[in-house]
């Protein structure tokens, strides 16, 4: 395999990759604040759903603690 052939094939892998685990932590995401505070509002839905990795991970960290979703959300856009 030529190497430029190979650099687009690791960052195909790569981005796919980084997909799946964004997708796994919206998944985690939902489930933690779902078992915490109940049915989500479909605005909580939508901000998760087009959230990426790095918000998400500070919203699962929060939600372990947080003692409402405005806590979750605290001082996010």
């Amino acid at each position: 395999m030529l190497p430029e052939a190979s650099e687009t094939v690791m960052t195909a892998a790569d981005q796919l990759r980084n997909e799946g685990r964004q997708q796994t932590q919206r998944e985690n995401v939902l489930r933690l604040l779902t078992r915490r505070f109940g049915p989500l509002p479909e605005p909580v839905l939508a901000r998760i759903r087009r959230a990426e990795f790095a918000l998400l991970d500070c919203w699962f960290d929060r939600g372990i603690t947080a003692q409402s979703l405005d806590d979750v959300f605290a001082d996010e856009p």
